[in-house]
């Protein structure tokens, strides 16, 4: 796993690779598994005063390889990010829009949307 984060006047980046392998004992089958994300966000109240100060707005993009031995089975994601910061990271009401890619052959590509609204509290 290899993982990057910044965030500076206003910008935010959010990076993650995976690599696993996965040993099936009972089968006997060796599995690997590749995926990763990348987000970028930004904080439009830095440049534009009137721009409500807790909304950020940020893209991110996703590439899972369920198994890199089989061709073709990956899924992929892109996203529109609507983030409103009540106290931090610690209270904040995230909206998203997604339009998710399945390249799965034994279930037929296929393209699909997914919109969510979801509001994290940590205590």
């Amino acid at each position: 796993m290899v993982e990057t984060a910044l965030m500076h006047r206003g910008f935010s980046w959010q990076q993650e690779y995976h690599w696993k392998t996965v040993d099936d004992t009972s089968t006997g089958e060796v599995t690997d598994f590749e995926g990763w994300y990348a987000q970028a966000g930004y904080f439009f109240h830095a440049v534009f005063p009137k721009f409500p100060k807790p909304l950020e707005i940020a893209f991110r993009v996703a590439d899972v390889d369920p198994n890199v031995g089989v061709g073709d089975d990956a899924e992929n994601e892109a996203t529109l990010v609507f983030n409103w910061f009540f106290s931090g990271h610690r209270n904040k009401l995230t909206f998203d829009f997604s339009r998710l890619h399945d390249r799965n052959q034994e279930i037929g590509r296929r393209w699909e949307n997914r919109i969510r609204l979801q509001w994290d509290i940590s205590f």
